[in-house]
C-alpha cells in the first residue's frame, strides 16, 4: 500500500474529496483479509464498494449543518470577526475534531453522541478538550498579534 499510496489516493478520489480518508478506511478494514492474486484490484473494488454502499459512505456523509447565527446582527465589529475567525480556524482542524467541535457549539449532547457512535465517551470528550486548549492558544496569541490569525 505504501509504495502504491499515490495511486489509491487518486482512484478514491473519484468517489470523494475524503480521498486520503476513504484509502484509510478501506485499508483498516481489508488488513486482515487474506488478499486474491491481484492485490490493487482486490483494493480499488473494496474503495468502489466502501465509497459507494459500505461503511464509509455511512460514516462520511454530508449533513446540514443547521442555522448559522447571523453575524450581522453583533454589535461589536471585534466580536464578529474573532467569531469568523474562529469558524476559519474549525474548518481546518482533522475532521474528527472538526465534527465533534460542531456538534458541541450546535447543543449536541456528546454522550449520546458516543453512545449512537460506539465512539468511547472519552475519546470525544479528550478530542473536545484538545481542541478547546488549542483554539484558546490562538485567542491569545491573535491579540498579542494584533487581532489577526493569518499566522496559522
Amino acid at each position: 500500500m505504501s509504495t502504491n499510496y499515490a495511486y489509491l489516493c487518486s482512484v478514491a478520489r473519484r468517489y470523494t474529496a475524503d480521498d486520503a480518508d476513504l484509502v484509510s478506511h478501506v485499508y483498516l478494514r481489508v488488513i486482515d483479509k487474506a488478499f486474491p492474486e491481484k492485490p490493487m484490484g482486490y483494493f480499488c473494488t473494496a474503495i468502489f464498494i466502501e465509497a459507494t454502499r459500505g461503511q464509509f459512505k455511512k460514516i462520511y456523509r454530508i449533513e446540514e449543518r443547521g442555522a448559522v447565527p447571523d453575524i450581522a446582527d453583533k454589535d461589536d465589529l471585534q466580536t464578529a470577526l474573532r467569531l469568523e475567525q474562529m469558524e476559519l480556524f474549525i474548518d481546518r482542524l482533522p475532521f474528527f475534531d472538526k465534527t465533534i467541535a460542531r456538534l458541541y457549539i450546535e447543543g449536541y449532547n456528546l454522550a449520546d453522541v458516543a453512545r449512537e457512535s460506539g465512539i468511547q465517551a472519552a475519546t470525544i470528550y479528550q478530542s473536545l478538550s484538545r481542541t478547546k486548549k488549542i483554539l484558546a492558544n490562538v485567542i491569545r496569541q491573535s491579540r498579542n498579534t494584533g487581532g489577526t490569525l493569518e499566522h496559522m
